[in-house]
């Protein structure tokens, strides 16, 4: 820590608070690792700008632990503020912006809104495909994801096309999604089922 600038300590100190909560959270502290994570933030909006990208990683932080909570309404609220950061300062590509649709879309479906979650899983797809291969892993899971919104709003049919899809990703990949693969499987035939 350098003595002579004092935001900069600060700004660390608030990085130190943010790692303790995490430790906290592991553990299954949830209302102490908030109280860290709130410390941060407090430390951080004192020392820059509400829409700093500095800000991300602890409104992530507040996002996950108000949502391991049940608290819904909040984890959103940290969770649309991170967005709106990260689609104003990265890239449309950036793997974070990612993580939050899909954290968003976990959200909206905990929530029993379904049609959100499923926009969520779409865009973050969308980013997927220009970043990676065809037949990467995490667009299995993210055809997953939108398959099992869709089943929550009744479309069985596109549900379908996507737990397919998620299955003939992971074919094309390792061995070691065979037990993927079978849940998948599994699901498929439920879904197959409503039709």
């Amino acid at each position: 820590i350098d003595l002579r600038d004092a935001k900069v300590n600060q700004l660390k100190i608030a990085d130190r608070y943010n790692d303790i909560g995490n430790v906290l959270k592991d553990q299954g502290n949830y209302k102490e690792a908030n109280e860290y994570f709130h410390h941060a933030l407090n430390i951080q909006t004192k020392n820059i700008s509400l829409n700093d990208p500095i800000l991300i990683k602890t409104y992530h932080n507040l996002g996950s632990i108000y949502c391991l909570m049940k608290k819904y309404s909040l984890a959103f609220d940290y969770y649309e503020k991170s967005l709106e950061i990260l689609e104003a300062y990265l890239p449309l590509q950036h793997l974070l912006l990612i993580r939050t649709y899909n954290k968003l879309g976990l959200l909206y479906y905990l929530m029993q809104n379904y049609t959100a979650s499923f926009s969520c899983q779409k865009k973050a797809l969308e980013i997927q495909e220009k970043i990676l291969s065809s037949h990467h892993p995490s667009l299995a899971t993210r055809h997953f994801n939108m398959a099992v919104a869709l089943e929550g709003l009744k479309i069985y049919e596109e549900a379908i096309y996507h737990v397919t899809k998620a299955i003939e990703i992971l074919q094309q990949t390792y061995r070691s999604h065979q037990h993927k693969i079978g849940n998948y499987q599994r699901y498929l035939s439920e879904l197959r089922k409503k039709l």
